[in-house]
């Protein structure tokens, strides 16, 4: 499920120029931290065992905080 919806906003986000990249990338960290949202949310409710619901945490949180970093990189480039 992650990896066509990643490949998806990938495809986007190198498809399009100027704004409408910006726009791209920011939705990629937008959808990874609404990832980790969601994780922590279905563990406090118990649908997720809390050792599987950290690696998935934690992984959502780093491709969050990566996505953050990309966004600032992005930004400083020209054109």
């Amino acid at each position: 499920m992650w990896g066509i919806r990643n490949l998806s906003l990938a495809a986007g986000m190198y498809a399009a120029t100027g704004a409408h990249r910006a726009r791209w990338w920011r939705l990629q960290v937008a959808v990874d931290a609404l990832d980790f949202l969601a994780i922590a949310m279905e563990w406090r409710r118990g649908a997720i065992a809390g050792p599987p619901a950290g690696l998935m945490a934690a992984t959502a949180l780093g491709a969050t905080m990566l996505g953050a970093l990309s966004v600032a990189g992005e930004s400083e480039q020209p054109g």
